[in-house]
């Protein structure tokens, strides 16, 4: 994850004031998701084998964020 030191400028339509905001937060999503795509099965074309990751990864998420199972 990088961050960058410029701050966000929001302006409001409305009124003509400027809020500054926090630090901007960018993530290589690109880049992790290859990497997991290597790692768990499309390397070789393993289809299942990744989907068996997507569907354990998905599980864990909603269990950790306390969301109902579908």
């Amino acid at each position: 994850m990088v961050v960058a030191n410029t701050p966000v400028v929001v302006e409001d339509q409305e009124e003509s004031q400027t809020l500054v905001e926090g630090p901007v937060f960018t993530l290589e999503i690109l880049k992790i998701i290859s990497d997991s795509q290597q790692q768990h099965g499309l390397r070789h074309s393993d289809y299942q084998r990744y989907r068996g990751y997507c569907t354990r990864r998905i599980r864990r998420l909603r269990r950790t964020l306390h969301l109902p199972a579908r």
